[in-house]
């Protein structure tokens, strides 16, 4: 520090720092895991609270959970990025990359009601298939207030879009159990970077107990 530099240049006689030592903190924040009920219960609170916007609020929460984009390139996607034929939408993503995600037959179905209801909607010609209620172009802010705001009502507590992407990774986890899958489903750069994201919900050490004791035979 700035007292034991000062000292060892001879610029005091003494470190009155020296027996003062730092603090400990230990980390005993425990990490949220989104089991697929807590999903499922977000999912059908958008529906029930998204009152005129429900069928765009559901698309969105829907692809944040289904996909794992980040809210930012989800913003980014327009109309003519979406490819109903072959079922794909391609995303510019933060490192001017390109992904492209596989719509499911429930995504389609959702991607569909919103562009119907959209039709309704918007007032003048936009390609951004998210929109404001002034036509414009949805915003990464808007997108994060309205996560807080569904998962405080469906889970009592709020927690913005990373939350969703962590939960697309741990579920996909726990469902495989291989991280370089994981890893380049949400389209990491290193598994180490996944790992991060991964809350695994099974009791590993009971899991290890179990693996071993079948090695042996009484």
């Amino acid at each position: 520090g700035l007292f034991t530099f000062l000292y060892q240049s001879d610029k005091m006689d003494s470190n009155p720092m020296k027996n003062i030592k730092r603090p400990k903190y230990n980390d005993n924040v425990k990490q949220v895991y989104l089991s697929k009920a807590d999903m499922n219960s977000i999912l059908q609170v958008t529906e029930l609270e998204g009152g005129t916007w429900k069928e765009r609020d559901t698309a969105i929460v829907f692809l944040l959970m289904n996909t794992g984009m980040r809210r930012t390139a989800l913003t980014e996607i327009n109309m003519s990025d979406i490819d109903f034929k072959e079922k794909t939408i391609t995303v510019l993503d933060k490192r001017h990359k390109y992904h492209t995600y596989y719509m499911s037959q429930h995504m389609e179905k959702i991607i569909r009601e919103w562009i119907v209801k959209r039709s309704k909607i918007i007032k003048k010609e936009v390609d951004a298939l998210f929109i404001t209620s002034n036509g414009s172009r949805i915003t990464d802010k808007t997108i994060y207030n309205m996560v807080k705001k569904y998962t405080r009502i469906a889970l009592g507590v709020s927690y913005g879009p990373h939350k969703l992407r962590a939960g697309f990774c741990t579920t996909l986890y726990n469902e495989t159990h291989d991280i370089e899958f994981v890893k380049n489903a949400v389209g990491h750069q290193s598994t180490t970077t996944t790992s991060k994201y991964i809350i695994d919900s099974r009791n590993i050490k009971k899991e290890a107990s179990s693996i071993m004791d079948n090695i042996f035979q009484f």
